[in-house]
């Protein structure tokens, strides 16, 4: 198996844990943006639940079996809804039956772990049971409640009686050997926060946001009359690619093993995958910061699918987007508080721009600058500056020409870029 980099690892102190979670986030937010995924690893005195987990009492009302088909490191998934299932009396039970683990040797090896489920990914279909309501976090839990994050997200769609299931509220997903979620990016390419209650691992990779469109490239070649029915065919979260076919075609990618008591965060438009490696629960929701709002304005969503997520983005007024005032202390590690993803040249794009407001008086950070610039400079080559210039107004949400008329950025700009 290709050696895969790692995806980071934080530690959040107890009073981390008890304050805002959103804060925490913008902490981070700069080092997420270059990974797309982030563990995070709560100290062992936070607990979500003080009653622990022997008592619970869940039905699956759709429980999925994922067939999978392909070759060659390129698979489609086949999901086939089963009949209503208890968790603690019948799926538990399935899941724990011998024919449904992983070889005792590869319990000891990650490597040998993912190797097993690569090969053996089109025989025996597990069973999901995905997209249940619910939350396992006690109610008194102050800080990080994955019920109520209290984001910019759920603050807004609150404040304007909205509320989105599995997006601003939770979901919880109790898992199999080798059951599996493919290939995507959040609906609007939000945020995603996923904690693990219990049970085994579960496995990860992701694809940063600044090679996504390398990625899109790739499967658009390999199913083309996909592509061409539907240019969001990805989000139908149907397509799985073997970390083999993304080292071949020079990719990058992170990966990360989520244990017990462990969240994982995804950035917004990072593409996800994984596996699970046992018998689990996991809860999940979407949450957003500030970041977020340009890169939901360019989401683009399914339109052949009836129930995919539409988020109003005019809710989200220009006022949420400024930059929020730092402490020197921070400046240095939230380059990335206005992020957004390269974006494939498409005629609507235009349009998108076209209401944008002019923020020329805004005087921007050299911290945001910075990151900007190894945003728009990822996987290129050396610009011209007119393209420069042009580059990082798409990605910081700017008017179209703006830049030149802020002195004081520009000086910035060509320090950092040795223009």
């Amino acid at each position: 198996m290709t050696k895969i980099k790692e995806a980071p690892v934080f530690y959040p102190t107890r009073k981390d844990m008890l304050g805002s979670f959103e804060k925490y986030i913008g902490k981070i937010e700069s080092e997420l943006a270059q990974h797309g995924i982030a563990r995070i690893v709560p100290p062992r005195s936070w607990q979500p639940r003080q009653s622990g987990y022997k008592s619970l009492q869940f039905v699956s009302e759709q429980p999925i079996k994922q067939h999978v088909v392909g070759s060659k490191g390129f698979f489609r998934t086949v999901l086939v809804e089963c009949k209503p299932t208890s968790i603690q009396k019948e799926f538990k039970v399935r899941a724990g039956a011998a024919e449904n683990q992983p070889s005792q040797a590869a319990l000891k090896d990650n490597s040998l772990l993912e190797r097993e489920f690569w090969k053996n990914i089109t025989t025996s279909p597990p069973v999901y049971c995905a997209d249940i309501p619910g939350t396992l976090f006690d109610r008194n839990i102050k800080g990080w409640q994955m019920s109520d994050l209290n984001t910019i997200l759920t603050r807004t769609l609150r404040k304007n009686g909205s509320n989105i299931p599995g997006v601003s509220s939770a979901y919880l997903y109790f898992g199999m050997w080798r059951s599996l979620f493919a290939w995507h990016t959040e609906d609007a390419d939000l945020y995603s926060l996923n904690y693990l209650h219990f049970g085994a691992p579960k496995f990860w990779y992701s694809i940063a946001p600044c090679h996504r469109e390398r990625f899109e490239t790739l499967l658009r070649g390999r199913f083309p009359e996909l592509s061409s029915s539907c240019p969001e065919f990805l989000r139908h979260k149907e397509f799985l690619v073997s970390p083999t076919i993304l080292h071949q075609n020079g990719i990058p990618f992170y990966r990360s093993m989520q244990y017990p008591g462990e969240f994982i965060v995804t950035y917004p438009g990072s593409y996800h995958s994984g596996f699970n490696c046992g018998f689990n629960c996991a809860e999940s929701t979407n949450f957003a910061t500030r970041a977020w709002i340009p890169i939901g304005r360019r989401a683009n969503i399914c339109k052949c699918v009836s129930d995919s997520v539409r988020i109003d983005m005019s809710l989200f007024k220009f006022e949420d987007r400024k930059i929020p005032q730092q402490s020197e202390e921070r400046k240095t590690r939230s380059g990335n508080l206005n992020y957004t993803t390269k974006k494939k040249k498409r005629k609507s794009i235009s349009s998108n721009h076209s209401t944008k407001q002019c923020v020329s008086t805004i005087k921007l950070k050299k911290s945001i600058l910075k990151g900007a610039l190894k945003r728009v400079a990822c996987s290129r080559k050396r610009l011209r500056y007119s393209k420069l210039l042009a580059l990082l107004e798409q990605d910081l949400s700017l008017t179209p020409g703006s830049l030149k008329n802020m002195k004081d950025e520009l000086i910035v700009i060509k320090d950092l870029y040795r223009c």
